[in-house]
């Protein structure tokens, strides 16, 4: 009777541990929620997840080794036009009016300032910001990063200042660096590897961050395209006075060759030595000289001698050229001569080439040739 006891006890311990058991385990299925009937094996309701690709300028999400997705090419060139184009385009109207001759002094220094402050927002933008964030404006719009091939740290000021100057080797053979990540497994051009660095897509950056990259883009873009107009504003104004300016002193050298000719072959013998002094104070430089030391030793003593009267008349003048300080133009004589030995007016027509040149406020004659 003992051991049948004994046994009884050991059975029902031995049930009542078994119902215990399948409590929790009814307890563990009712807290497990239930698929969904459209639920598939591997979805997120059946633990497990699966990731998707940033919607940024890449070609893949990771490459086959785990490493950031480069960027591609599209992306790349879009960033690089939003950096280059427009300082580009400023630098070439910047150079075309710093190499215009007739341009003043003063515009061209503010030409050469100008220029000047281009280059160093390149230099900013392609070489600090990059070197110490990875990130230029066009990249940090397009959501690219530039980084070190054997980290993910940004490439540093001496490897962006090295990576900018092997460019000459991406353009030299005929653009094929530029053009080299289009196969590339790692997507660099020629000065990527040069430098040891790749651009990957820039998952990191928010979207705000984008936004507001975008927004300073487009600001500097209409800047740029302000600064232009304005240039070519200012251009026009200076070449539509330039050549105000040059007909002004087309038709005031023109005036002033034919009075000074006319000073110049009109005299009387009484008063010859008064006419040409007076006819010398409107020269200038060498041909003074030479005026001065002719009239000097050979018209006034003929003038004396024979009683010369002379008077010119111009029947029309034509301007060849004119900048503002120099002219020449062309004098059209009818000159009436008498003497004592030939009281008769005697009429001698001519042509004579002026040149003026501007002495401080003054049109002077600077050289006179008969034709």
């Amino acid at each position: 009777m003992t051991i049948d006891t004994e046994s009884r006890t050991r059975t029902t311990e031995k049930d009542d541990i078994l119902d215990s058991v399948q409590v929790e385990e009814s307890a563990v299925d009712t807290e497990r929620p239930e698929p969904g009937p459209d639920a598939e094996p591997g979805s997120a309701e059946t633990g497990s997840a699966e990731t998707g690709s940033a919607e940024t300028g890449t070609e893949s999400g990771t490459d086959t080794e785990g490493e950031p997705a480069r960027a591609s090419w599209r992306a790349r060139a879009l960033a690089y036009t939003i950096d280059m184009a427009g300082p580009a385009a400023i630098l070439a109207v910047l150079a075309l009016t710093f190499a215009d001759d007739s341009g003043s002094r003063w515009a061209r220094i503010a030409c050469g300032v100008a220029v000047a402050a281009v280059i160093g927002f390149i230099g900013w933008n392609s070489v600090y910001r990059q070197g110490t964030t990875g990130r230029t404006l066009g990249k940090l719009t397009v959501g690219l990063r530039t980084t070190r091939c054997d980290t993910s740290r940004a490439p540093g000021i001496l490897r962006a200042v090295w990576r900018e100057a092997a460019r000459i080797v991406d353009t030299a053979p005929a653009l094929l660096g530029w053009f080299w990540p289009l196969r590339d497994r790692r997507g660099q051009t020629f000065s990527d590897k040069i430098a040891g660095t790749v651009v990957v897509a820039d998952e990191a950056s928010e979207a705000g961050t984008r936004r507001q990259a975008r927004t300073a883009a487009v600001g500097v873009l209409v800047a740029l395209v302000a600064a232009l107009g304005g240039l070519a504003a200012v251009q026009y104004v200076h070449d539509y006075r330039s050549d105000d300016a040059t007909a002004a002193i087309a038709s005031r050298a023109q005036e002033i060759a034919k009075d000074s000719t006319i000073s110049l072959l009109s005299y009387q013998a009484a008063t010859v030595d008064k006419d040409l002094a007076g006819a010398s104070a409107k020269l200038t430089g060498s041909f003074k000289d030479y005026y001065n030391d002719y009239t000097k030793n050979v018209v006034i003593p003929a003038a004396k001698e024979k009683a010369v009267n002379t008077r010119a008349e111009s029947v029309g003048t034509a301007l060849v050229s004119a900048d503002d300080r120099h002219a020449t133009v062309l004098v059209f004589l009818n000159q009436t001569t008498t003497t004592a030995d030939n009281p008769q007016p005697s009429q001698l027509a001519s042509t004579v080439r002026v040149q003026l040149t501007e002495v401080g406020h003054e049109w002077l004659i600077s050289g006179f040739d008969p034709i």
